[in-house]
């Protein structure tokens, strides 16, 4: 890149996505928007990956690879913004794709406004095993416009959108300036990041009404398989949280019924993907949903939240949860994703 002032650096960490990856980083070179340095974090894949990174490196400048070991998507991100140069930094996830007008609307925004953070919406699609999309639905923010911090408080409710990294662009300023990273949590790092900023003063924040990534979903996603430490980053997005609202003096207490949401759309997630859990008994994940359930904050949710925010499949489950039907539970979750 030389001494090129970069508009914009796109951090894409990368784990065994072979058949995707292809697809994914040429919807990162098409981008109306050239000023641009793509850089890939290999997370240690032990199958083409790497390589195929490599070969985009050969091909376009503006590609730099990182190659190291298995140390989670936190960490490889962290990777990509240690080397980030841009004034503007876009984390994409390598098996989805961004339109090609993403980085140049939002940056437009972005500068538009002196933004330190912009916000726009997304498309959610499932990819079936013969390789075909299907698309789900399209989510934008509900509230557009510029807010400040104060302002950002006073609407949180209306801004209230999916915390993931790709649907936000951040002045590289900023994350500097209060040292965010991500955390090490192998699931939930990007909604803890998010979070994070929610606790970093900052001076603009602008939201978004248009969708400008589809976000895929297929068989062996990182949100759609179980480990045993998955239960644990459920848990700590939902207590950091907690805390970053209960931190905000004279405003946390309007939200608590969002943190009751928080914990319980973890909580969904955890009952999805250990009903499918290949290796688990039925009695064993009973048991790990009963176990989960008893926790104190877990407990209040399921006591106080209002059911009506979650989809009436989800109102079953924690209604049989509540009743203590935690084999039924795990029944109905395997029935579907």
């Amino acid at each position: 890149m030389g001494n090129r002032k970069i508009d914009v650096s796109v951090i894409v960490p990368v784990y065994n996505v072979e058949p995707y990856i292809r697809q994914s980083v040429q919807s990162v070179l098409e981008q109306t928007h050239r000023n641009l340095e793509i850089i890939l974090v290999d997370d240690g894949s032990t199958d083409y990956s790497g390589r195929i990174c490599d070969e985009f490196a050969q091909k376009d400048s503006r590609v730099t690879v990182i190659h190291g070991e298995n140390v989670g998507t936190g960490n490889a991100r962290n990777k990509g913004l240690a080397a980030a140069q841009g004034e503007y930094v876009y984390f994409a996830d390598p098996d989805d794709l961004l339109d090609a007008a993403l980085i140049e609307d939002n940056l437009t925004l972005a500068r538009t406004y002196h933004a330190e953070i912009v916000v726009f919406g997304y498309r959610e699609a499932w990819r079936t095993p013969d390789g075909q999309l299907h698309m789900k639905k399209e989510v934008v923010p509900t509230l557009g416009g510029v807010f400040d911090y104060a302002g950002f408080w006073s609407h949180y409710r209306e801004l209230q959108i999916k915390t993931s990294v790709w649907l936000r662009l951040f002045r590289r300023d900023y994350l500097v300036c209060y040292g965010l990273r991500m955390s090490a949590l192998r699931n939930g790092e990007d909604s803890v990041f998010v979070f994070d900023t929610y606790a970093a003063p900052f001076q603009t924040i602008v939201y978004h009404q248009k969708a400008y990534y589809t976000h895929i979903q297929h068989e062996g996603s990182a949100t759609s398989v179980f480990h045993p430490g998955r239960i644990e980053c459920e848990y700590q997005v939902g207590r950091r949280l907690e805390e970053v609202i209960h931190s905000m003096e004279g405003i946390g207490e309007n939200y608590d019924d969002l943190i009751q949401q928080r914990y319980l759309t973890g909580f969904a997630s955890i009952i999805t993907v250990v009903a499918h859990a290949a290796g688990l008994t039925n009695r064993k994940k009973a048991e790990v949903i009963q176990n989960y359930a008893a926790r104190k904050e877990i407990k209040h949710a399921l006591a106080a939240a209002d059911y009506s925010m979650f989809s009436w499949i989800s109102q079953i489950k924690f209604g049989m949860i509540r009743l203590r039907l935690y084999q039924l539970v795990i029944w109905a979750a395997g029935l579907r994703r």
